[in-house]
């Protein structure tokens, strides 16, 4: 606590001036009162309090049951060892989270004691006790993140994790508890300013700028989300929506605000390794006029201390496990920056945002400069008609963009689109600035219409993106240029890969029940070079959700569907099909809502995946098994 005195008492010094200002100016210009002729006595109120006490807590519990021999992949034990190949099953494939047996249970209990120091000053802690027990790679791995002094994601050890994939319950045991200091913060609650300290989110960010790492664990939900949805998310009660979904920061933060624009700076450790430490330093500026107008700003310098590892072939340790790359770096320094504005014009609205990003590190294969530079070009139009509304987006995703390699705290065991096949395996890395639609090395277009027809709420989406750089043997080896799904090809030139993307979200209000259709189909190809047909690529990714939701009182709703996701396709083959999985689930739950600070939750799934094996000759990957997941929080 003591190297964070000296920033707390500055910030409380120049937050209690703006406070003392604004004060000042309202006193100066306020018109004095006109004389009463039958003056009323003062009331008699009670003072307001200068001290409150702010409580939360949630628990969540999880019982997996699986079966089959999809269970046990035969790439486990290699990719638990740090391996870049990772088992196709057995997985959640709309999230990305493991499904291994067993039960897990998370709790937190969160008090924020908060003293006023003036009438607009507060002065808070935040103190929690976190506790986690049961199958690690079960309580990890679902509903919230667990709180951050234990989390293995972040960096802390106070239980070690490593990929597994337990068949009974059981296996795979750890058990944590810790109570302590979380954070602590000076806050105007007027809205000009606040100082946090220890962990905290940012309050601003620019995310093609800076974006926080985000949870690799699947929050409660009444029903699954495909990964490229473009609806509302999940039905839920407001008690138990979604919170954040990302990892939080640890160090200081400072914001301020003075009329129309909002200032913040942050030093801050990012999640990591105990052995790779990362630390930012970031600054951001917005202006907001309203009305849609708005400025936006944001510098990021990155530097972490290795051996940070990635899929990639440019750094050091150079190793290919059936065509997917590893290695690893040391020393990365980067800075990004990011500027951006919305404007309104008319009945239309326009967004543009840039971004460039110069990288450098030690321990790559080939001399790296001292600056790889990247870019980010982001546009967008955006018009409502009189019964359909049209947004179109152009977007440049260099691949030398903001490529740094970021190792969560832990070897993670997750499974996500877009590199469903056969190497993103995620390996526990994430990138400094978001790419959740657009990922590096990518460039193209994407229109969105919303309408409404028959009483259907219709929302429509098609995007298609190109490599702007094939993966050859010069661009693999380039230090700090990054491609997600592709592999390496054989041709010293290479040919270029596509993606395709189509979406459609679809909701209707019965009388009966609330009825959502989420649809998606993701399209990825590459033509073979002449001469080397193994570097072809044909897949696609279909998947989808149909919900029904309904209220069943003034406290208690539910949903029940079906949902699937699939991969089928040829990747890096020209022959017959050697990637297709499929997953189906059905599920029911029920949300209560015992008054507007207590909910409770509770859900049945049922699981069945199916497809050929993820290794030629191996073992099946059908397996199947239901998932029961409970879920409370208070929060005052």
């Amino acid at each position: 606590m003591r190297h964070y005195a000296v920033p707390l008492f500055a910030a409380a010094t120049i937050l209690v001036g703006i406070t003392g200002l604004n004060g000042a100016a309202q006193a100066q210009t306020a018109p004095a009162a006109a004389p009463s002729a039958s003056p009323i006595p003062a009331a008699t109120t009670k003072p307001a309090s200068k001290f409150s006490m702010n409580i939360e807590t949630y628990t969540s519990g999880t019982n997996n049951q699986f079966v089959g021999p999809g269970t046990q992949p035969a790439e486990g034990p290699g990719f638990a060892a740090g391996g870049a190949l990772a088992p196709g099953t057995p997985y959640n494939m709309f999230s990305g989270a493991p499904q291994v047996t067993g039960e897990g249970i998370s709790q937190d209990f969160l008090l924020k004691p908060v003293y006023a120091i003036t009438r607009s000053l507060d002065l808070s802690a935040t103190i929690g006790y976190g506790s986690a027990s049961g199958t690690g790679n079960v309580v990890n791995y679902y509903g919230d993140a667990i709180m951050p002094s234990i989390n293995p994601n972040i960096g802390n050890r106070a239980f070690s994790l490593v990929p597994a994939f337990p068949s009974h319950n059981g296996q795979d045991p750890i058990t944590a508890t810790k109570l302590g200091f979380l954070a602590g913060s000076i806050v105007d609650h007027n809205g000009n300013g606040g100082l946090n300290v220890g962990w905290f989110s940012l309050h601003q960010s620019v995310p093609w700028a800076l974006n926080q790492a985000p949870w690799t664990s699947e929050p409660f939900m009444l029903s699954p989300q495909i990964p490229q949805s473009i609806g509302d998310g999940a039905p839920s009660i407001d008690v138990l929506k979604v919170g954040a979904t990302v990892l939080p920061l640890s160090g200081a933060d400072l914001w301020l605000k003075n009329d129309l624009a909002t200032m913040e700076i942050a030093s801050a450790d990012l999640p990591a390794p105990s052995n790779a430490p990362a630390r930012i330093l970031t600054g951001s500026v917005v202006i907001d006029h309203g009305s849609g107008l708005k400025y936006s700003g944001q510098l990021t310098s990155l530097r972490t201390w290795g051996p940070d590892t990635g899929a990639v072939l440019w750094g050091s340790n150079q190793s290919i496990v059936n065509g997917v790359p590893q290695s690893t770096v040391f020393g990365q320094q980067m800075v990004v920056a990011g500027v951006g504005v919305t404007l309104p014009f008319g009945s239309s609205d326009g967004e543009f945002r840039y971004g460039y990003s110069c990288y450098g590190a030690s321990g790559t294969a080939q001399a790296s400069p001292t600056c790889t530079s990247g870019s980010y070009y982001y546009t967008k139009l955006h018009h409502g008609f009189a019964h359909v509304d049209v947004a179109l987006e152009g977007i440049r995703f260099e691949g030398s963009y903001a490529p740094a390699i970021l190792d969560y705290g832990t070897l993670e065991n997750v499974w996500t689109y877009p590199a469903a096949w056969p190497g993103t395996w995620l390996r526990g890395t994430y990138q400094l600035v978001e790419n959740n639609d657009v990922g590096p090395n990518r460039q193209g277009g994407r229109i969105t219409t919303t309408f409404i027809v028959a009483g259907v709420e219709v929302r429509l989406r098609f995007a298609q993106f190109g490599q702007i750089q094939a993966l050859n043997a010069s661009s693999a080896l380039s230090p700090g240029f990054i491609e997600p799904f592709f592999l390496p090809q054989s041709s010293g030139i290479g040919t270029l890969g596509s993606e395709q993307h189509w979406e459609g979200w679809f909701n209707y209000h019965a009388k009966w029940a609330d009825i959502t259709l989420d649809l998606s189909q993701v399209n990825a190809w590459r033509p073979a070079p002449a001469g080397n047909p193994q570097d072809n690529v044909s897949m696609q990714y279909p998947s989808g959700v149909l919900t029904l939701a309904r209220p069943f009182g003034p406290k208690v709703s539910g949903a029940a569907g079906v949902g699937r996701f699939a991969l089928n396709g040829q990747f890096d083959t020209s022959g017959a099909n050697n990637a297709s999985l499929a997953q189906d689930v059905i599920f029911a739950g029920l949300q209560l809502r015992s008054n507007g600070t207590t909910g409770y939750g509770l859900e049945y799934r049922l699981y069945s995946t199916s497809g050929l094996p993820t290794i030629p000759g191996g073992p099946s990957p059908a397996y199947h098994g239901p998932q029961i997941m409970f879920y409370q929080r208070f929060k005052t």
